[in-house]
């Protein structure tokens, strides 16, 4: 499978899955992610109706990704599938919230969990510095996504061109997309100091560089970076959107601005200057995406419902 839609392709991994749920026949199947939860519950529901079947929303795709008319037949669709599934779960509240309102299943059917991130320890930030290249006074800002209109990397640069600080400051923008050529053009036309090294496996490498990390996206279910940030005691100034408020309270665990680069910008430059409380916020978030937002938290959470599914069956 592959993020566009080719009905070969699909038809391909439909029969690939058919064929594996067949001859395994499992007592419970968990679906993650939009296509593949497509393909996946189609398969499962034909290929072993006796399991338990399980579909996991990490956000949506009503705002922010497609024109009205496509997002209504995704809107059809998991009306449909949520008929086929035994338990829906949401990443956040706000992600169960919207989509509940679409009428896609019903309440007793749903249940969150949120995600969780293991809690890595804390690198040095000279180190990481050192490596990057960076000067240990420059104030450091790190993006991190796909460069597409739904995480709106535009955002950040032309919030970056605002911000009073920019000539003793460098933005890593890490990631790719179709978007990225055109924010690269806007980096160079403007002489801003803004570092493109491209998609990462292990953003570590780059979040404890930071001072702040942005997240600058119209829509999102629940950034997992956020959390990767506050692990490394780095606060995230982000909009305001999707579950993110589940994890930042303003001023306590995070920092929001509204979507506009003048808002964004002026924000940025009350950070800039208040080393205090980005200290005070980045510890935290650290203790908060340790106490609530855990691997452990995670998977206890998933093993608790998974036998609340099969406590009735017979093995």
């Amino acid at each position: 499978m592959s993020r566009s839609i080719m009905f070969w392709n699909e038809l391909v991994a439909f029969v690939s899955l058919w064929r594996a749920i067949r001859a395994e026949r499992p007592d419970l199947i968990h679906t993650h992610m939009s296509k593949a939860g497509v393909l996946g519950r189609l398969a499962a529901r034909s290929a072993a109706p006796q399991a338990e079947l399980v579909h996991t929303y990490h956000g949506h795709l009503l705002y922010g990704y497609f024109p009205n008319w496509k997002t209504r037949i995704f809107v059809w669709v998991e009306r449909l599938l949520s008929h086929l599934t035994d338990q829906l779960v949401a990443i956040t509240e706000a992600v169960k919230d919207d989509l509940l309102a679409e009428r896609i299943g019903k309440g007793e059917k749903w249940t969150v969990i949120r995600v969780g991130v293991e809690i890595e320890p804390l690198r040095q930030k000279s180190e990481v510095r050192d490596a990057l290249g960076i000067h240990s006074d420059d104030f450091c800002m790190v993006w991190i996504g796909r460069f597409a209109d739904v995480k709106n990397p535009m955002l950040a640069l032309l919030s970056f061109k605002e911000f009073n600080g920019n000539d003793k400051s460098v933005l890593i923008m890490v990631g790719d997309g179709d978007l990225r050529e055109e924010c690269e053009l806007y980096s160079r036309t403007n002489a801003l100091n803004v570092v493109y090294p491209g998609w990462a496996d292990n953003v570590y490498k780059y979040l404890p560089a930071a001072d702040l990390f942005l997240l600058t996206s119209k829509n999102e279910g629940m950034g997992m970076v956020i959390l990767e940030a506050a692990t490394q005691a780095v606060p995230t100034l982000s909009t305001n959107v999707g579950g993110i408020a589940e994890f930042i309270e303003d001023g306590a665990t995070g920092f929001f601005a509204e979507s506009s680069a003048q808002k964004f910008a002026s924000r940025l430059n009350e950070l800039y200057k208040d080393t205090d409380l980005r200290k005070k916020v980045g510890d935290n978030a650290r203790a908060h995406v340790t106490n609530e937002f855990s691997i452990k938290t995670f998977a206890k959470n998933h093993v608790d419902l998974y036998r609340f599914l099969l406590a009735s069956k017979k093995f």
